[in-house]
């Protein structure tokens, strides 16, 4: 499992633009920028899905990857957006957990370039 630096969830680091809408982020060391960006809609669909799934009040929850950057260190950085959120505690409990999960391990082991 790749080790993940997640900057969101739980309170306080989960500002909210509104109470449905969520903003966080997940720093990842030692990926390629390249890569990162081309699973972007997967990273969407991944964190949308299990989104939902957290609770009934969350079904109508979508989350946009709204910036992947890399950062002064190497590592690579992405923020993203939930809105639709009906439950926040579970939101922000699940956002905390999909970093582990199977699913977004998958995703993540296709942004690192085989070195040769």
């Amino acid at each position: 499992m790749m080790a993940v630096d997640f900057d969101g969830p739980p309170p306080p680091k989960c500002p909210t633009a509104d109470s449905d809408t969520m903003t966080s982020s997940i720093t990842i060391p030692g990926v390629d920028l390249a890569l990162l960006r081309a699973q972007k809609n997967s990273f969407e669909s991944c964190f949308t899905s299990q989104l939902q799934l957290s609770s009934p009040s969350n079904i109508k929850a979508a989350v946009e990857v709204h910036k992947i950057q890399q950062l002064d260190s190497g590592d690579c950085k992405i923020s993203y957006r939930c809105s639709g959120v009906g439950d926040q505690p579970s939101a922000e409990t699940c956002l905390g957990t999909i970093p582990n999960s199977d699913a977004f391990q998958a995703i993540l082991a296709k942004c690192y370039r085989v070195q040769s």
